[in-house]
């Protein structure tokens, strides 16, 4: 059986091996790292203090409309209302810091209604301020730092 996150490795795939997110070189493999300092250094702004001391999670990695099922059921007195039934595509899924989730969903943002980004936002605020993480990000990106 495989081990689900090995001894000296803080980020990684499930599995514990290297990582494949499209937000790091591009999808290609990297790492295992022991921890969020040696990811930082693949990363644009390694330096910047909003790239440490987060807690390691288990992460999805990708969570945007297309990889959460959906479906409408009626409501009682009438109307109807949307239950998450699903979440698919774990490609991405491993060991990131705390505020990779985030990030990650909003990374392509701009594909997606204004709704949808505020539910994004409102619902990460009540788990923490990732506002530093948020725009260190965002300078990134707008520096190619994912290809």
């Amino acid at each position: 059986m495989p081990k689900i996150h090995r001894p000296g490795v803080a980020i990684s795939d499930t599995l514990g091996e290297a990582c494949k997110d499209s937000r790091i070189r591009g999808g290609q493999h990297v790492g295992p790292f022991e921890d969020e300092a040696a990811l930082s250094k693949y990363l644009m702004f390694p330096d910047d203090p909003a790239r440490r001391g987060h807690k390691i999670l288990f992460t999805h990695s990708d969570l945007n409309p297309r990889n959460i099922l959906v479906d409408r059921i009626a409501a009682q007195g009438g109307g109807y209302r949307w239950i998450v039934t699903g979440i698919v595509d774990w490609e991405f899924a491993g060991f990131y810091p705390e505020y990779w989730e985030y990030t990650k969903a909003m990374f392509e943002g701009f594909r997606w209604p204004r709704r949808y980004n505020e539910f994004v936002k409102s619902t990460f605020q009540q788990l923490g301020d990732y506002s530093a993480e948020m725009n260190v990000e965002k300078r990134s990106w707008e520096n190619a730092d994912h290809i």
